[in-house]
């Protein structure tokens, strides 16, 4: 039900071609997402069985199946149309990574493309592009028009596209390098590629969801809107690679290695993975394995972006800008109330970082305390963007899918734990994880 209820959120918001947003539907929206992410705590952290709560399980899996294969022959209809070399672009991630792999194959520094520049040579709108509050605009309090951005974009010609009015590269170097065997195709090459890994994805943590494949499945699958996952390899961006790969990390927790390198693998292809490295260093905190761990995602996160930041010297500083840039605010969180229906007054930025940071902290604490609170801290961390001043789609759409993987992941450790010589006690201090995996399913 969470990735049901994550769905009608999208929609009532106004983000889909269905309904466009009204005041009401926004109001709906933004009150609804408290009571999904508080849903799914109350999942995770119930403790004991609920009398029929094994047989619901149960249900839930068989009845997941019809629906399943249903998705499956629906999106199939759809990929026709998403690899169209004609098919709309809607977000300005997946021309900024494609311009960004074509610098490279042409020998020039991604971390020195402005945005503006790059959707001009794919002859692509300036609507797609992310407005700041500096240079023409450092005095203009709401979201700029496109008549306004197209007049900047004019002006800076001169400047060859530089203007502080728009942002530069930013994103971490795997993001273009996923993308480099199809950087010079047309947007249906782009999308038929992240399409082709979004399939084995599918099938990979379908075999390691095991009894679990289908309920699991179908979450990922019902992640085809705007800002899921599906939905961005339908779009071919490169921020599916990440999201995925934050999916196997917590899929994967019973194995130190493969789950520290898939997530050091993710932080390396875009700051949305980022979210969740505090959750899951504190995570790691109860386990005896933590070191090993801390190994391997600090050695991946090395080995795939230090010879790159020495190649292009002006990448570090251009990552950092990426999430500290002066943006306007935008979301379905509680900012929307301000910015899309005026009916809270929009207050100063650093109010909404200091309640997202609070919650984190929250969370934090909670976690290096209690187990089973480390495990909501990875799953609940980009949940708390609610409160941010940018609460995008793509932040808040991973509660669901980090739900389902979490939860498969934790059964995995917990069988893990089973054998000799597991950390037994650790893992099963949080909750008895069969349990927690089932009260988890009865929300999808």
């Amino acid at each position: 039900m969470a990735s049901v209820g994550w769905d009608l959120i999208v929609v009532l918001g106004g983000q889909t071609a269905l309904l466009g947003p009204t005041e009401l539907g926004v109001v709906v929206a933004v009150a609804s997402y408290p009571m999904l992410a508080s849903g799914v705590a109350w999942a995770c952290l119930r403790q004991g069985e609920a009398a029929g709560a094994r047989s619901w399980a149960a249900f839930s899996l068989i009845a997941a199946r019809p629906v399943l294969a249903l998705s499956l022959v629906l999106l199939a209809s759809q990929v026709p149309g998403d690899i169209s070399p004609r098919a709309p672009v809607y977000q300005d991630v997946t021309p900024s990574v494609i311009c960004a792999a074509r610098d490279l194959l042409h020998g020039s520094d991604p971390y020195r493309t402005p945005e503006v520049r790059c959707l001009s040579s794919l002859n692509l709108s300036i609507a797609l592009a992310t407005p700041l509050q500096a240079g023409p605009f450092r005095d203009l309090a709401t979201y700029p028009t496109l008549k306004q951005a197209r007049a900047v974009a004019r002006s800076s010609i001169e400047q060859r596209f530089a203007t502080a009015a728009f942002p530069v590269f930013g994103y971490p170097p795997l993001s273009f390098l996923w993308m480099l065997p199809v950087a010079m195709g047309s947007r249906g090459n782009w999308a038929l590629w992240t399409l082709v890994w979004a399939a084995a994805w599918l099938v990979l943590a379908g075999r390691l969801a095991g009894r679990w494949w289908p309920g699991l499945t179908l979450i990922f699958l019902l992640q085809w809107g705007v800002g899921g996952v599906l939905g961005d390899a339908a779009q071919g961006n490169a921020e599916f690679f990440a999201i995925a790969l934050l999916a196997l990390a917590a899929l994967t927790l019973a194995s130190p290695r493969r789950s520290a390198v898939a997530l050091g693998l993710a932080v390396a292809t875009s700051q949305i993975a980022w979210l969740v490295v505090p959750g899951y260093l504190v995570l790691s905190r109860h386990s005896r394995d933590r070191w090993r761990r801390l190994l391997w995602l600090g050695g991946t996160v090395l080995v795939a972006t230090v010879p790159w930041m020495i190649a292009y010297p002006a990448g570090p500083l251009a990552i950092l800008k990426l999430i500290m840039q002066p943006t306007y605010a935008k979301g379905i969180g509680v900012v929307a109330l301000s910015a899309v229906v005026p009916l809270l007054p929009l207050l100063p930025k650093p109010v909404y970082f200091a309640a997202t940071g609070a919650v984190e902290l929250v969370l934090l604490t909670l976690g290096a305390r209690m187990e089973r609170w480390a495990i909501l801290a990875v799953v609940l961390a980009p949940a708390a963007l609610w409160f941010s001043w940018r609460s995008e789609l793509k932040f808040l759409g991973l509660l669901p899918l980090l739900a389902g993987a979490a939860a498969v992941g934790v059964e995995r450790r917990g069988v893990r734990a089973d054998r000799p010589g597991g950390d037994r006690s650790r893992w099963r201090a949080a909750a008895p994880a069969g349990a927690l995996l089932k009260r988890v399913a009865g929300w999808w």
